[in-house]
């Protein structure tokens, strides 16, 4: 190959390479053009979907792929209200109240580019938590917890204890039981934590003639309480005395609900703040208290009016958030639904003869869950929790009466 020829294929060589350059160059401007025209779009979408479940506040964080100008509107198909706030490329959405169970959320939010003044639409999505339900069920089985998933249901679970069980509660990685032992004629109680991974039982009060009632736990916080009459502690022995026990440890010393003179409150019943080792009581002589002796907190009165009263009517039954009152009727063989002065039918059982026992909501106050004994259920004659055969557990939403689950047994979680 002559000279000339090598001089003409280098020139042309060069031509090309600066032509492709050239070419990627374009293509490299275009592209940076066309994404300074996007709007901003979702990076990361951060919740808790427990908290969804149960809180008046619940966060949303939406990271952007830039900043935008300040938002304050969402839209939202669900009643419940959100409201919004951002910095930079974050918008921060809350909550205005619990969702329902296993909820789906989408929310539209309107945002512009600080940059480019460019407008868009963004739509997270997210899902409340499901939550599991348990029961006791009695029969010629043995007694036995049984669970499932109140919204999708499709996943049962039995635990046995080995004992007779007067009254539970559960953590998502342990059972807490009021278990009955020695001979049928003479029982006594025993309180314990059964670890649902290595199947170990955690004694927290030992075998007792004492009466051991009204247990109840919050996961959350990772606390449980009950009530005890006739424990001896120290050099007393307890009269209705709610102890509440650090449910994460194996031992320690329970703490003590005390009125404001720092003497033990006698409880006629009580339950746990959502949440929160914070409880609200209704003592033996009807007056309600709210305390957190995990804090070391004495109780301090609160009235009737007070919403988180709401599980503790002296006539049984549940109020609801926004006020209205969910109750058995005088013959106890169906619900209504107070309204005002106004009573409204809520709930019939389909068998007929069937009457209604006890009726309590879930911790977010979007359900409720009631006993269903039907006709032919018999007392099983046990000490401080009474069952009754063919009984059955309906779970309702609590606005409509819309059945959400149906299960074997009593004695249900949320009670």
């Amino acid at each position: 190959m002559s000279l000339s020829s090598q001089t003409v294929s280098s020139r042309g060589f060069r031509r090309r390479t600066i032509a492709v350059f050239a070419t990627v160059g374009l293509i490299a401007s275009g592209l940076a053009a066309a994404n300074l025209l996007q709007p901003p779009r979702i990076t990361a979408v951060e919740f808790r979907a427990e908290t969804l479940a149960v809180s008046d506040s619940a966060r949303i964080t939406v990271t952007l792929s830039e900043a935008v100008r300040h938002v304050q509107d969402v839209d939202v198909t669900a009643a419940t209200p959100v409201t919004a706030d951002s910095e930079g490329a974050t918008v921060t959405l809350t909550v205005h109240g619990p969702l329902d169970y296993g909820a789906v959320l989408p929310i539209r939010i309107a945002v512009t580019s600080a940059a480019t003044g460019i407008r868009g639409v963004v739509e997270p999505v997210v899902t409340a938590a499901d939550t599991r339900v348990a029961t006791l069920v009695r029969d010629d089985r043995g007694d036995r917890i049984m669970s499932d998933w109140l919204v999708r249901g499709g996943d049962p679970d039995e635990r046995r204890l080995g004992r007779p069980i007067q009254e539970f509660a559960s953590f998502p990685d342990r059972i807490f039981a009021i278990t009955a032992a020695g001979p049928p004629d003479a029982p006594r109680a025993v309180f314990a934590a059964f670890s649902l991974g290595s199947e170990r039982e955690i004694p927290l009060i030992a075998e007792t003639e004492a009466q051991l009632s009204q247990l109840r736990a919050e996961p959350q916080v990772g606390y449980v309480g009950l009530v005890t009459d006739g424990l001896r502690v120290g050099d007393r022995v307890t009269v209705r005395e709610l102890l509440l026990f650090d449910g994460r440890a194996d031992s320690g010393a329970p703490a003590i609900l005390t009125d404001p003179e720092g003497a033990p409150l006698a409880v006629s019943d009580w339950r746990f703040v959502p949440g929160t080792t914070a409880v609200i009581v209704r003592d033996t002589g009807g007056a309600l208290w709210q305390a957190d002796p995990v804090l070391g907190g004495a109780a301090t009165p609160i009235t009737e009016s007070d919403p988180r009263v709401g599980a503790l009517l002296p006539e049984g039954g549940v109020r609801l958030s926004g006020g209205d009152r969910i109750g058995r009727t005088a013959a106890g063989t169906a619900l209504t639904r107070s309204v005002g002065e106004r009573d409204a039918p809520f709930f019939t059982p389909a068998g007929s003869g069937s009457r209604i026992g006890a009726v309590c909501a879930s911790p977010n106050g979007r359900a409720v869950a009631v006993e269903v004994i039907s006709a032919e259920g018999r007392a099983d004659g046990r000490a401080v929790r009474e069952g009754f055969s063919h009984t059955t557990t309906v779970f309702l939403d609590a606005r409509t009466g819309t059945q959400l689950r149906s299960v074997i047994g009593f004695a249900p979680s949320w009670c």
